[in-house]
């Protein structure tokens, strides 16, 4: 009974194959062909169910397969087994989109039992792409990257990519790109916005009209860059230091920091590379810079993804120059006088030197005055001596602070008073002009002068031989020179011998006297 079921269950069909008619078991042994159910365009699982098996023997279970209308069977064994049931088997390289026979087989101590020859047919062969992952993310780009792991039988396929916020309901399209093969594929994006989940999936268009897409892949676009403007420290005439920070560095690592500053009003902007702390603070000297001036500056940064930003425009004035108003002479005398200035900023200094320069007008070499150290902005005075009389000088105020700045005042000038000179009697002479009588009647000339110019008053005195006064007249004169005449009349004075003196005074209160003596007659 047994090899007459074998012998029609079973026709030999060459080394290692099999050719099933119909559905053969023994009393002993059965088994039933499963269903089959695709796995992909190349693999199918289906089962051999073991329906009856002898006691205490041990069955092997097969699935044999092939192309519809071909002759030669393969064979996959499941495996061996000592109770009934179902197991199952997976076939793989198949070929796409095929109608396959199948069957199963039991073999157990000699005997064999087959199942019913039925029949599926595989997938149609479509193309395949997997989303990768994002990478090169930051704030506003990504790189979408897939594996285009089947083209579907097709020479040909078109690749494109469609992302959107994972909270949007619209896609964006990316242009579709041709491949003629598989392995990866990307597509840089940008435009995005930072700190913000993405997804994206990928179709692929075989050239044959079959598609896929993907499943849908997630990415996070970075936080933005942050930069933060810090105050300027460290201010001087002509230096400040700038500071900044990188508040928030985007999830990246910082590649460049500086700061951009131009003058207030100026269209171009300078730059000034600075150091990075470890706090992400960042700061940089920047020199050069001209006095009392207001600058804008601002803190740069970049990271190595690529991005970048810029902080808020700051303000800073560079601390001014000292500054110095040379101010007027006073008490010019012939040798002396008293100079000064205004100090009108220290310049940013806490304390300042002021001196005078001075020099006779029309020489080179200044002469400074002795030096004044002063901690508030205001004026100051200098006396000067041994100066020469009548004399034209230049003088200017001065001011250093020590850190080397200077200020120089505008030059002013003053002229020393002249040397006081005595007036003089240029000239002297008195006639007896006396009538016959015992009267006397003296004509006298003079001329005075003095080269100040100051001359005052001239007085002119006659006294007779007793050294009694008989006559004295004073009159005001002025200018540098003065002349003058005067006829003194002495009753009954004949006879005696007068003399006549001329005084002269000046405004400096110097005088000069001359005099001359007149014989009388009886």
């Amino acid at each position: 009974m047994v090899a007459l079921l074998l012998t029609v269950g079973l026709v030999a069909a060459g080394a290692g194959v099999t050719t099933a008619a119909a559905a053969t078991s023994t009393d002993d042994l059965a088994v039933q062909t499963a269903w089959a159910d695709p796995l992909s365009e190349t693999s199918m699982v289906t089962g051999a169910n073991v329906t009856r098996l002898p006691d205490d023997e041990t069955a092997t279970v097969s699935v044999y397969y092939r192309p519809n209308g071909t002759s030669d069977w393969q064979r996959e064994r499941v495996t061996n087994v000592t109770t009934t049931g179902l197991q199952y088997v997976e076939l793989t390289d198949l070929h796409p989109e095929t109608e396959y026979e199948y069957y199963a087989a039991a073999t157990a101590n000699g005997s064999v039992a087959t199942g019913d020859v039925r029949t599926f047919t595989t997938l149609r062969d479509r193309p395949d792409v997997v989303a990768t992952g994002a990478t090169g993310v930051n704030e506003s780009a990504a790189t979408l990257r897939a594996n285009v792991t089947d083209l579907g039988g097709a020479t040909a396929a078109l690749v494109q990519f469609e992302y959107k916020p994972q909270s949007a309901d619209s896609w964006t399209y990316t242009d579709e790109r041709q491949i003629g093969t598989t392995g990866p594929v990307a597509e840089q994006v940008a435009g995005l916005s930072a700190a913000t989940d993405y997804e994206y999936r990928v179709t692929i268009r075989a050239a044959d009209g079959d598609e896929a897409l993907s499943a849908r892949s997630t990415f996070r676009t970075d936080d933005p860059v942050r930069v933060l403007t810090g105050a300027a420290t460290d201010v001087t005439r002509t230096n400040a230091t700038l500071t900044g920070e990188i508040a928030d560095f985007g999830g990246a690592s910082p590649e460049v920091v500086a700061f951009e500053y131009r003058q207030i009003g100026a269209e171009n902007w300078d730059r000034a590379d600075a150091t990075l702390a470890s706090d992400g603070t960042f700061s940089a000297t920047v020199g050069a810079l001209s006095p009392g001036t207001t600058y804008e500056y601002r803190a740069i940064a970049s990271t190595t993804d690529g991005d970048g930003d810029r902080g808020a425009v700051r303000t800073v004035t560079t601390i001014s120059d000292p500054a110095v108003t040379t101010g007027a002479a006073s008490s010019v005398g012939e040798t002396t006088a008293t100079v000064g200035g205004n100090l009108t900023s220290l310049g940013g200094a806490d304390e300042a030197t002021v001196t005078v320069q001075y020099r006779q007008a029309g020489t080179d070499a200044w002469t400074a005055a002795p030096n004044e150290t002063h901690t508030n902005a205001g004026p100051f005075a200098v006396s000067l001596s041994g100066l020469s009389p009548g004399t034209d000088y230049e003088y200017r105020a001065v001011v250093t602070t020590p850190d080397g700045a200077s200020d120089t005042g505008a030059v002013r000038t003053f002229g020393t008073d002249r040397a006081a000179s005595p007036p003089a009697v240029d000239s002297l002479s008195a006639r007896d002009t006396s009538p016959p009588n015992p009267h006397v009647e003296l004509d006298v000339d003079w001329r005075v002068s003095d080269v100040d110019g100051d001359l005052d008053s001239v007085t002119v005195t006659v006294r007779d031989g007793g050294g009694r006064t008989v006559e004295s007249v004073t009159q005001s004169v002025a200018g540098s020179s003065a002349g003058g005449s005067l006829v003194a009349s002495i009753k009954k004075g004949a006879g005696e011998t007068y003399t006549v003196t001329v005084t002269v005074r000046d405004a400096a209160g110097e005088t000069a006297s001359e005099s001359t003596s007149v014989s009388t007659g009886r």
